[in-house]
């Protein structure tokens, strides 16, 4: 694990969310320079990697920074434009996800390191598809998330995919 990354952290979600990043990486042996408190132009973002010539700034939104007003949330989304016109891809993830499951989060920045654009494996589209009953499939869902095959973000994708919303 990287230390000084998650030293460079100026909260505890950005700790926190830093080391499960750091070991997610590790775990899958992807090569990127991963960074925090990085600056970007006239802003810094709270972690930042580098991977084949892309990059991306995860930002870690506590309760009490961001969404709270308005104008927080409109500095939000006029620095993640300003990112975007530099080529700055920006995934935000609040403070509520990060304690809850950092490695779903983690899992989620690995899926952009890896350049997918379908993080849902065909395999277990077909797995979901195979189970008839559609609260059985609902609870295969939610089982495939307490095992981390799919992050929170796919489980709400499959279920609103399944049309699961109220089984």
């Amino acid at each position: 694990m990287k230390r000084e990354v998650v030293r460079a952290a100026e909260s505890p979600i950005e700790a926190t969310l830093a080391r499960a990043i750091s070991l997610e990486v590790d775990r899958c042996d992807i090569a990127c320079e991963q960074r925090v408190q990085e600056k970007v132009g006239q802003y810094r973002a709270d972690i930042f990697l580098e991977a084949n010539g892309r990059s991306l700034a995860v930002e870690c939104d506590g309760a009490e920074f961001h969404a709270a007003t308005k104008e927080q949330v409109e500095r939000d989304k006029k620095r993640d434009r300003y990112f975007a016109a530099r080529g700055v891809s920006v995934m935000r993830f609040s403070g509520s996800e990060i304690n809850r499951c950092p490695e779903s989060c983690a899992t989620e920045v690995r899926l952009w390191l890896e350049g997918s654009r379908k993080p849902i494996s065909f395999s277990i589209d077909d797995e979901l598809q195979a189970i008839e009953d559609p609260s059985a499939r609902k609870t295969a869902i939610m089982e495939m998330f307490q095992a981390r095959r799919i992050t929170s973000a796919e489980a709400d994708e499959l279920i609103f995919d399944f049309g699961l919303d109220a089984a």
